[in-house]
């Protein structure tokens, strides 16, 4: 356990092993404990480094992965006569049995602990909890530090990121913004204002690490693919802004005591689902891949610009000065239905 932690590698001591065995210097009864303890020693490192992380999960990662192994050795330990003739009817000689002995012992774990994956989670939640400033500061959810050394690792969680992000800009901010402009309830705008912060710092952030990224050798596939989540992002961040700019409108219109007549209200609710119902699509398309989604995006945004059109050639036959109001409402709505096929369009191509 000591020698794996210092190499840093159960792999390494693995190999002593093996080297050791093919020179005859090692039993099949002594194999067993060194590669239990190569097991545990090899967790030792990430431990000890997850000591520092700033998200708890880390911690709980780290600290499930040494308390499997450990349980498994203590389990292992009054079944070691058996495991060791198994390990020596599952090859005949002894290099072999080394690399037997290891694979077992870590597929053992894996039927062990598997099933009571929910319940030892729980467990490690109330163990190691929260930090108390975790979870206020923005932070990004799948991209890792060292994405960047593996370009086609750092563009998988490029995507799994923008899909989180759609999703939050989705539930934050789109499906609440009825409720301030329909139904005058002001108290959300800050939630909007916060979650519309929150964009555009993850923009930021993914700006800094795209510019990070294309100076690593990519392949041309990748520069392309990179170069289309750049566009991806910004084009959500001017959503959020977009959806801001409506949510301010709208507050706006409620302070003012505004009357606006009923069949106005239900037009602009039939525009607000069909750009919503797009938006979801397009989450489905972000998870899925499926360019049968694309094409829906797109047909479903000519029922959008019909349906725009009719509200907007109503509001302005009546010329009106409290349906300017609505104009400018339906006219932002718009504008993020261009947004969300223009996302469509990028992915498509």
């Amino acid at each position: 356990m000591v020698v794996t932690a210092l190499l840093q590698s159960s792999a390494a001591f693995l190999a002593i092993l093996i080297s050791l065995s093919t020179h005859g210097l090692l039993s099949v009864e002594s194999v067993i404990p060194l590669v239990m303890g190569a097991h545990i020693g090899g967790t030792l490192t990430t431990l000890f480094s997850s000591l520092s992380a700033e998200r708890a999960d880390a911690v709980r990662v780290a600290a499930a992965n040494t308390l499997y192994r450990l349980a498994a050795a203590v389990i292992l330990l009054p079944f070691f006569s058996y495991f060791t003739r198994f390990i020596e009817w599952s090859a005949a000689d002894l290099p072999r049995q080394v690399a037997n002995a290891h694979l077992f012992s870590a597929v053992l774990m894996v039927i062990l602990f598997l099933p009571l994956n929910k319940i030892l989670s729980k467990w490690l939640i109330k163990l190691i909890p929260q930090r108390g400033d975790e979870g206020k500061k923005p932070r990004l959810i799948y991209i890792t530090k060292a994405a960047p050394e593996l370009p086609a690792v750092a563009l998988a969680q490029a995507r799994q990121e923008i899909r989180w992000l759609a999703n939050k800009i989705l539930e934050n901010m789109v499906q609440i913004l009825p409720r301030i402009i329909f139904y005058g309830d002001t108290k959300i705008l800050q939630e909007l204002e916060r979650t519309e912060r929150e964009v555009d710092w993850h923009y930021q952030e993914l700006s800094k690490f795209f510019t990070e990224l294309f100076r690593r050798n990519m392949t041309r596939e990748q520069i392309v693919e990179s170069h289309s989540y750049q566009l991806i992002i910004k084009e959500l961040e001017y959503i959020a802004d977009s959806l801001i700019v409506m949510a301010r409108l709208g507050a706006r219109i409620h302070a003012a005591q505004i009357m606006i007549e009923e069949t106005d209200q239900e037009k602009a609710g039939e525009l607000y689902i069909a750009v919503s119902s797009n938006f979801l699509t397009l989450l489905r398309y972000l998870e899925r891949g499926d360019q049968a989604l694309a094409l829906l995006i797109i047909e479903a945004h000519q029922d959008i610009i019909e349906i725009y059109n009719q509200v907007q050639n109503s509001l302005t036959c009546r010329v009106a000065k409290d349906d300017q109001g609505m104009q400018e409402l339906n006219s932002w709505l718009y504008k993020i239905g261009e947004h969300i096929v223009r996302i469509a369009k990028i992915l498509q191509d």
